[in-house]
């Protein structure tokens, strides 16, 4: 499955509770869960991830993790995935 950020209005790129995406990639996400409980294993790229509320959020990369700036308690995590050597 391939999320793409476009086809989602504001409302439902944030705060999402009990969001489980699995095998997913993401295509245009940046400042990507915020302030979302979410279990995701995503495949390629991640532009940003930003303050997720709650849970795991696991990626093959990410530009860049933003843990600031929070309205509430966060205390999701990021895994980033350990590339297998050849």
């Amino acid at each position: 499955m391939t999320l793409n950020m476009s086809d989602l209005n504001s409302n439902e790129k944030y705060n999402c509770k009990n969001l489980k995406l699995i095998n997913c990639t993401m295509e245009g996400c940046d400042l990507s869960f915020e302030y979302s409980e979410v279990e995701a294993d995503i495949k390629g790229n991640v532009d940003s991830i930003k303050n997720p509320k709650s849970g795991t959020i696991t990626v093959d990369s990410v530009g860049e993790i933003i843990n600031e700036d929070s309205i509430m308690e966060v205390n999701g995590k990021v895994v980033v995935r350990k590339k297998q050597k050849n």
